[in-house]
């Protein structure tokens, strides 16, 4: 099994006090025209009026962030959609949602932007995949495990939720440092 290329990977932190939804569209909007993040983005959208919605996308041609506020959380997510042959999904989209996550707490300066415990998301967006068989979960998170801990040199508690709509992989980290401390 290969890592698919449509994937989404996402950190949460806790929310710092009232909603910063038009924090976050101002920020996205400096983001494009700054071209803060090095690639082309095109459009920023306010969905956090739908219920379990993705909040405010930052849409990209290849890769889309989004901010959304659960409950006392936020979270922060970049959503690959398509990579370059030979490059690893998983890392760039990690690499792309960390350097996200330094530009909006810096942005959001009264926002604790800090991650706490040190843990991600992985989730398959790719239905060619994951809906035929043998899509196996256990063989999944062993390889975001694997691709994890060859960044940071700590290999990840890994855990898949079952009875979801999408395959998720939680990682986590004991040691914050070992995952935060590193740039894939």
């Amino acid at each position: 099994m290969t890592l698919p290329d449509k994937l989404m990977v996402s950190l949460r932190f806790p929310a710092g006090g009232d909603s910063l939804v038009s924090k976050v569209i101002a920020t996205f909007h400096q983001w494009i025209a700054s071209n803060a993040l090095g690639e082309i983005l095109v459009d920023v959208a306010d969905y956090s009026h739908v219920p379990n919605g993705p909040g405010v996308v930052l849409i990209g041609c290849d890769y889309n962030y989004a901010v959304t506020q659960r409950g006392q959380q936020l979270e922060l997510g970049c959503f690959c959609k398509r990579t370059a042959p030979g490059d690893n999904p998983l890392l760039n989209t990690l690499r792309r949602l960390l350097e996200a996550r330094r530009l909006l707490q810096g942005s959001l300066g009264e926002c604790d932007v800090q991650v706490q415990p040190a843990s991600v998301e992985v989730t398959i967006f790719d239905r060619k995949l994951t809906d035929h068989y043998p899509f196996r979960t256990a063989e999944f998170a062993w390889l975001v495990a694997e691709h994890l801990a060859s960044v940071t040199g700590d290999r990840p508690h890994v855990t898949v939720s079952v009875g979801t709509a999408r395959p998720t992989v939680h990682a986590a980290w004991a040691n914050p440092t070992a995952f935060f401390g590193s740039t894939p």
